[in-house]
Parts: structure tokens; sequence; C-alpha cells
């Protein structure tokens, strides 16, 4: 059983279900607000973000394979921007395809689009990641909106385990060992993207059935197609095409006497209620906390 600092990942599962509600509507809000930034920054094209997370987790584990001849190379959040000349990450077609289990075509498509939208460049039969280091404002928000969510998680976890430390120093730790927790938060993030691409066959079934999740926690809440469109950036016409594919896979369901709609908890072929589908998940995101829980007790 793998174990980091004495915890193995049954401790950190035992101690999401005793926190199951608090930490699934945080799960899915984090969620929500990260896949919409990246949705709206690569050209509000879910594939395209994702093929992008892709390369930026790639570029990441380069950083950290410095340190396999270099013991205290530098992988903060400042470093980050610093050495941003120093590594260039290329893949091809079908790599990419095959670890996104996007199609090759779809795959090929979205990377032309990369290519026009100057985010990727060809090099030869490769593709290299022109890094989005103009954008370094724009990215860090992202990244510390991230960083703040995710710290929230393992002050919870420090908590649950008796360690002594508070949130201003799991982020301290977070951004000194930037591409480490990066690199393991993408990874986590492709694992999770390709559960619902395998699940639902489309991604942005996956953002609005999130969206519906987080706006009607409540039974008695609803939403209707505007309020998706504004929350999720989605076309409102792509939104109510989709809507009418939501509610053929029982995700969501219509109330007639308002028009609007509801997250639909009761049905049993909710993928989102599906309990192997919720295993997945969370073997998944308890992974990630096992493996960032080394940051934990830095400051203990």
């Amino acid at each position: 059983m793998k174990q980091v600092n004495g915890l193995s990942l049954e401790s950190i599962k035992k101690i999401y279900y005793e926190n199951d509600k608090f930490l699934k509507v945080n799960f899915m809000s984090n969620q929500s607000l990260f896949l919409s930034d990246v949705y709206k920054t690569y050209f509000n094209d879910i594939y395209a973000a994702n093929i992008i997370l892709y390369f930026s987790k790639n570029f990441h584990e380069k950083i950290l394979r410095k340190r396999d001849f270099i013991l205290d190379f530098n992988i903060s959040l400042e470093s980050f921007w610093e050495n941003q000349n120093d590594f260039k990450i290329d893949s091809k077609v079908a790599n990419i395809s095959k670890d996104l289990n996007l199609p090759r075509e779809t795959t090929r498509r979205k990377i032309k689009e990369l290519i026009k939208g100057n985010v990727l460049k060809k090099n030869g039969s490769s593709f290299v990641w022109d890094h989005p280091f103009k954008n370094k404002k724009k990215f860090n928000n992202i990244y510390e909106s991230q960083i703040n969510t995710i710290s929230k998680f393992i002050l919870l976890l420090a908590r649950e385990l008796g360690y002594e430390t508070n949130i201003e120093n799991i982020q301290l730790e977070i951004k000194k060992n930037f591409s480490f927790f990066w690199f393991h938060f993408l990874q986590s993030e492709l694992k999770y993207l390709k559960i619902w691409q395998n699940n639902l066959g489309d991604l942005e079934l996956l953002i609005l059935s999130i969206e519906c999740f987080m706006q009607c926690k409540n039974p008695k809440q609803q939403i209707n197609t505007s309020m998706i469109t504004k929350f999720t950036g989605i076309p409102r016409a792509t939104c109510i095409r989709k809507i009418k594919t939501l509610a053929k896979k029982k995700i969501i369901k219509k109330d007639f006497s308002t028009g609007k709609y509801y997250f639909d908890f009761e049905s049993l072929s909710n993928p989102f209620m599906n309990k192997e589908i919720d295993i997945k998940v969370v073997d998944v995101f308890c992974e990630f906390l096992l493996i960032i829980s080394q940051l934990i007790n830095k400051k203990s």
C-alpha cells in the first residue's frame, strides 16, 4: 500500500468520506472555477484547454527532472517565470490523442487552432508549446486561485491528522515547491477529465453538469439556460442543445411548471451519482492529496 509520511491512500480516503459533503461541494466548486478559467483562456474551447494542460503537465515534469542532477534546483513559482526559456516541451498528435483519449482527428484539429492562436508551434512532426509568459499576471491569478483552494483541502487534512499548521504556511510551501505541486495537480486533473471523457464523451457536458450541480445543491434550487450561459461562458445556442443531452442522460431534470432545470440527485442513471465513477474520482483526488500531504508538516 502506497504511503507518504506514514499516511496511506486508504487513510486519506477515510478522511475524505468522513467529510464527504463539505469536500465534494468544495471540490466541485474548484472544478467549476478552474475549468471555466481554462475554457475562457483557450478560445472558449475545453478541448484546446485540455491539450494545453497536457503540455503544461509535461513542462513541470521536465522542471522536476532537473533535480535528478541538481538536488537543490529551484522549482518555486518565482523560478518558474525566471527560467521560462530553459525548457521546451514538444509532443506528437498520436501521443496527445492516446494520453487524453481524444479522437486523433479532433486532436489534430484543435492543435491547428492552437497554432493559429499562437499557443503551439509546429516543429517538424511535433508541436511545441509557446509558453504563455506574456500573460504572466493572468496565469498567476489562476495559480493563486488553485493554490488557495487546494490549501483549504490540505488544512482540513492537517487538522484531521493532528498537525499544527495554518493556511499561510501551506501556501508558502506550495509556492516554494510550485512545479512539484502543479505537476501533480495537472496529472490529477487530466485523469479526472479522462474519466469524464470516457463516461460523457463530451467535456462541455462536464462543465455544464458541474455548474448545474453547484447552482442546484439545494433540491429546491433551479437553473435556466441564461444562467448556465452566464456562469460557464458557453454560448446560449450550445447550452440549449447540450442541456437537452444532460436531461437525456438523467443528469438534470426539467420542471415543466417553471421551465427551469434542477440537478437530478435521485436518478440512478445519473453518472454523477454512479458509485463506480465516484470511486475513481475520489481515488484520483485522494492520491493527489496524499502526495501533496508531504507539504503539511514542513512548518508544523
